[in-house]
């Protein structure tokens, strides 16, 4: 699956995808100015901790965007999404609670933060999460801010997905 980030300059950023089956996709969002958009940093997450079926793995698996998006803006505000049928957001959870301790101080206090974001939530911890794996994390993310702030309007990152 193909995902394109694309920097607009204005009040929106947008998100395009190609399907690996050719379904095209795209939805905006608020801009953050120089910050990297919360789609981006869920990418970020998911791949680098290697999680099939959060966000982006949902997508890629055809599920529907309109229950993703709002079950997002659910795990996002800390409210029990609704169950979709045959659709497990576990690792939906397990990202955005990761996302959320990003901004400790310590790579330390990070996984403190999503230990405790995913025990009030009621998930497990994701099994490859270490101190080690926040840490390059928090690198790739900061290499990625970067790259998004030397975007000029009307650019895009460009990003592959796969399963």
């Amino acid at each position: 699956m193909e995902i394109t980030f694309t920097h607009t300059g204005g009040g929106k950023d947008w998100v395009y995808v190609l399907r690996d089956d050719g379904t095209p996709l795209r939805w905006p969002w608020p801009s953050y100015g120089t910050e990297l958009p919360g789609d981006l940093l869920h990418y970020v997450v998911e791949t680098r901790l290697g999680l099939r079926h959060g966000f982006w793995g949902l997508v890629a698996d055809g599920v529907n965007f309109g229950y993703l998006s709002e079950a997002a803006d659910r795990i996002n505000a800390g409210v029990a999404p609704d169950p979709g049928p045959e659709v497990d957001l576990v690792e939906m959870v397990q990202v955005e609670c990761v996302v959320q301790a990003l901004g400790g101080d310590t790579d330390a206090d990070c996984l403190e933060l999503v230990r405790q974001c995913c025990a009030l939530r009621g998930v497990p911890v994701p099994g490859v999460l270490s101190e080690e794996a926040i840490g390059l994390l928090r690198t790739e993310v900061r290499d990625l801010a970067k790259r998004w702030r030397a975007l000029a309007a009307g650019r895009s990152l460009v990003l592959s997905y796969s399963r």
